[in-house]
This record gives C-alpha cells, sequence and structure tokens, in this order.
C-alpha cells in the first residue's frame, strides 16, 4: 500500500503542541469529507492536500495563530491556509470560554510571535 493511504481506516495525528491538534482534527475530517463525497474512483487531490497538510501541521511544535502563519508548512497552500483559518475563527469563542484564569500554555507550545520576542530590557540592566 502507498505511504499516506489508509485503506478506510481512520488517520490518527497527535500535533506535537496541544494547542493546534482542533487544527489537526478539522482538516481530517475535512479530509474525509471529501473521500466520502467522492464518487468518481479517482484520487481526490483536495482530500489529500488537506491529510498531508494535518500532519505537517502536527508536527509543527509551536501554536499556529494565522492561516497565513500556516502558508509556511509544507503542505499547506493558500486553500489549505484558508481552511485554517477558518478553523481558528471558528474555535476562538471556544478557546476564550475554556482557558484557565491563569492562563497557562504548554511547555514548548508557545506561539510563534511569543517564541522570537525579545527579553525585558530589566534583563540586560
Amino acid at each position: 500500500m502507498p505511504p499516506g493511504r489508509t485503506n478506510g481506516r481512520k488517520k490518527n495525528v497527535v500535533a506535537k503542541c496541544a494547542d493546534n491538534q482542533f487544527l489537526v482534527d478539522g482538516l481530517l475530517k475535512a479530509s474525509e469529507e471529501l473521500q466520502a463525497r467522492d464518487l468518481g474512483g479517482g484520487p481526490n487531490f483536495k482530500a489529500i492536500a488537506f491529510s498531508r497538510a494535518a500532519q505537517s501541521v502536527g508536527d509543527y511544535p509551536l501554536r499556529l495563530g494565522s492561516g497565513h502563519e500556516a502558508e509556511s508548512l509544507k503542505f499547506v497552500g493558500k486553500d489549505t491556509a484558508r481552511r485554517i483559518q477558518s478553523l481558528l475563527d471558528n474555535n476562538a469563542s471556544a478557546r476564550r470560554a475554556s482557558a484557565s484564569p491563569q492562563g497557562l500554555d504548554l511547555p514548548g507550545c508557545a506561539a510563534a510571535s511569543e517564541q522570537f520576542a525579545s527579553p525585558p530590557r530589566a534583563l540586560y540592566a
């Protein structure tokens, strides 16, 4: 069986950054829905693209903050980036509602903008 094929089984991708797991799940769900609708018998390239993008998002160690940011990942093009932005927009209110009062993040899961931010000046004084 060629790599990437699941032989009808659901592909299980676990994100390295837990904050991206809903994106991985959303892309895999979209891929499965496209495969289910395809009656032509040939490969559904959009479904394959979503599945590959889900793997790339899952491998990304930082929290994705936008579809534009996701475009830098392998297998994420403009259409997939728009889908990711849609998932982020739809999930934003749910994330705010379920966020802990302390606002704790998982280790190694900072947003890319936070990861490369300059340290406070007080450290250099």
